[in-house]
């Protein structure tokens, strides 16, 4: 036997377990690394999931804005106090009244739910309009005594929601 056979045959094994060292000690340096690149992996892919819940959320409010917009739009809108329309939702005209007056015997006889009509009749006339707001005027009405006494009647939608009254006779 050689000596080139020889060193071949003592050196081959021991320079596989010298390679297979260094491959191992290559894989474990990698493997920190590996690692390292799987956790960013994960955690962008978390990132992403979580992107994409809030996107399809904006795009679910959006869409409810653009139906509370639609909604808005299509409602009808209050008029100024001075024009006949105001007159159409019921609740009587919203201008600078008749100056009609009122005793507290026909404020008694005023009833919460009465329509505009109803009340006018008992009244006898309209009353001066303070406010006109979203299907909502508020009437002032001065007393019948000239003495300062006043009623003040709120009506929505035509209907009597709320009255007051001050000093009346």
């Amino acid at each position: 036997m050689t000596v080139h056979t020889y060193l071949r045959k003592t050196l081959k094994p021991l320079l596989a377990g010298v390679l297979m060292l260094a491959l191992t000690a290559c894989g474990s340096a990698d493997e920190p690394e590996q690692s390292g690149l799987d956790s960013l992996q994960k955690r962008t892919a978390v990132l992403e999931q979580e992107l994409a819940m809030q996107k399809q959320q904006i795009a679910e409010l959006e869409q409810r804005i653009a139906a509370l917009q639609a909604e808005d739009s299509a409602a009808p809108q209050p008029s100024p106090a001075n024009s006949p329309s105001a007159e159409t939702s019921g609740n009587g005209p919203a201008d600078q009244g008749d100056d009609v007056r009122i005793t507290f015997a026909q404020y008694q006889q005023l009833n919460i739910g009465m329509t505009y009509d109803e009340v006018r009749a008992i009244i006898g006339g309209d009353g001066q309009a303070l406010s006109e707001s979203a299907g909502m005027i508020v009437y002032s009405y001065l007393g019948s005594s000239y003495t300062g006494g006043n009623a003040v009647l709120t009506f929505s939608d035509g209907k009597l929601l709320n009255k007051a009254q001050s000093g009346l006779k």
